[in-house]
């Protein structure tokens, strides 16, 4: 962390410089802007024609979709701007400022996300500040730039005996304490000592984070699991209740021995040959995942194509089957983009994984 002096003249020293978008993203927003241009006369067309629809349908079916593409514009624009009064980020057309000196009063705490930061003291609407959406190296940078001076909020007290209530379905109850745990489920208990819990996998953000994305207990008849999930709206959803991630995580990892913790994170540099190869099954995971869901959006989009002559009459098929096979087209195509990013993680995780293999110089 630096001294005050070292902080100021590092201010005055800084140079204003522009931060964009990831390309990935801002060709999305490109695709988005070109589709909605695209599809307004598409939509005209069917509120005129197919659906013989008034003129105030045509007309707001054709401004939303021009608007939406005034809205996706905005993301072809700088994002975020670094000077030496702190960091602005822009919401819509306009610029929020957060500044070096809110970082380093202590109110400003780690977000869902890595690179997220999150301040309580500001409106939900302009509460959160996210880097991941830049450039690898851009969010990487500004990312070390801010841990400079942040001063995150003080830890959360940890109380001598925990209980855990997970929510429905499981419907378990959880009791910490530093002379062992307790399992509780329709009146049915089960104790443990520390020593017998099998493996404690922890899954962070990003590394020196005391919250958790991810925990599982693993115990000698039974698995307990805790989970963070980002909820609509900006918010968090946690399938516990009673005490935060932070509380929980660094409760169980000073009760238990160090030898059976597995402490990940999923961005940043990894520790070990472990969490590579830990990272890289959790990423290979979701792939299959992706993929696997838009196979069957194409196929399901092909067969609509196919049965457009059942459902509208001539000409009106031909044009809603072009619609459909456009939108198919579209499915194939990003599950050949996913299928080449899956195959670029792959590589990636070899050369990584070398690079960890190989023997430090002494």
């Amino acid at each position: 962390m630096c001294s005050r002096n070292q902080l100021s003249t590092q201010r005055s020293d800084l140079q204003a410089r522009l931060f964009y978008l990831s390309a990935e993203l801002r060709r999305a927003a490109c695709w988005g802007i070109a589709g909605g241009l695209f599809l307004a006369p598409v939509a005209w067309y069917v509120f005129a024609h197919v659906q013989q629809r008034g003129i105030v349908d045509q007309i707001c079916g054709v401004a939303i979709l021009l608007l939406g593409s005034v809205w996706l514009s905005q993301y072809l624009l700088p994002r975020m701007r670094v000077d030496k009064q702190g960091i602005r980020r822009r919401l819509l057309w306009m610029w929020d400022l957060w500044t070096w000196d809110e970082f380093a009063s202590g109110t400003v705490r780690g977000g869902f996300y890595a690179n997220q930061f999150v301040s309580v003291d500001r409106p939900w609407w302009r509460r959160k500040l996210t880097l991941g959406f830049l450039e690898s190296q851009d969010e990487m940078a500004i990312g070390d730039l801010i841990r400079r001076i942040w001063v995150p909020p003080n830890a959360e007290p940890i109380p001598e005996r925990l209980t855990i209530r997970l929510k429905w379905p499981d419907r378990r109850c959880l009791h910490l304490s530093q002379n062992g745990l307790e399992t509780e489920k329709r009146q049915e208990r089960q104790s443990y000592e520390w020593k017998d819990v099998t493996s404690l996998t922890i899954w962070r953000a990003e590394p020196g984070r005391h919250d958790f994305r991810e925990l599982e207990l693993v115990l000698p008849d039974q698995k307990v699991k805790l989970v963070r999930r980002e909820a609509d709206g900006g918010g968090e959803w946690n399938n516990w209740i009673n005490y935060s991630s932070e509380q929980v995580g660094t409760a169980m990892c000073q009760f238990l021995d160090v030898d059976c913790i597995r402490d990940f994170a999923l961005k940043g540099q990894a520790k070990n040959l472990e969490e590579l190869e830990a990272r890289y099954t959790r990423k290979m995971v979701a792939q299959e995942e992706a993929l696997t869901c838009m196979k069957w959006c194409c196929r399901i989009m092909w067969g609509l194509v196919a049965i457009m002559p059942l459902l509208f009459p001539w000409p009106n098929w031909l044009s809603m089957g072009l619609m459909t096979a456009l939108l198919g087209i579209s499915g194939q195509w990003l599950y050949r983009d996913t299928k080449r990013t899956a195959e670029e993680l792959q590589r990636a995780f070899e050369v990584e994984r070398m690079t960890h293999s190989r023997p430090s110089p002494h």
